[in-house]
């Protein structure tokens, strides 16, 4: 989902972010079976999975505000039938980088480069 928000940036914003909002949709889900730490908010949507306590605690301030913008552009790109730019995509796809670096750096195993013999 995050290489089609990519690849659509310049030239179809509107399917850009919407693959951005779903890659955080995914990203999201999979972390709340992934981390024994977080507990399941009142819903299963995304607004509540992001506004759970314990899973603001975990992301931090700076991953929650980027996840949130890319949910809330996400349903303003569906549901709304405004011309989007590709600086609108560019600016989603950027912090969809963020986040998945994030995720990157805090649940993939630990990579040991090999030796040199």
């Amino acid at each position: 989902e995050a290489q089609r928000a990519e690849h659509y940036t310049y030239g179809d914003p509107r399917s850009s972010i919407f693959y951005a909002r779903r890659t955080i949709e995914t990203l999201v889900n999979w972390l709340y079976r992934a981390d024994a730490t977080l507990e399941a908010p009142y819903k299963n949507d995304l607004v509540s999975l992001l506004h759970e306590p314990t899973f603001k605690e975990l992301v931090g301030t700076s991953i929650m505000a980027k996840m949130d913008l890319i949910r809330k552009q996400g349903n303003f790109a569906v549901h709304r039938a405004a011309p989007l730019r590709d600086t609108d995509s560019v600016l989603v796809v950027r912090e969809l980088f963020h986040v998945v670096s994030w995720l990157a750096i805090h649940y993939a195993p630990s990579w040991t480069p090999p030796t040199q013999a």
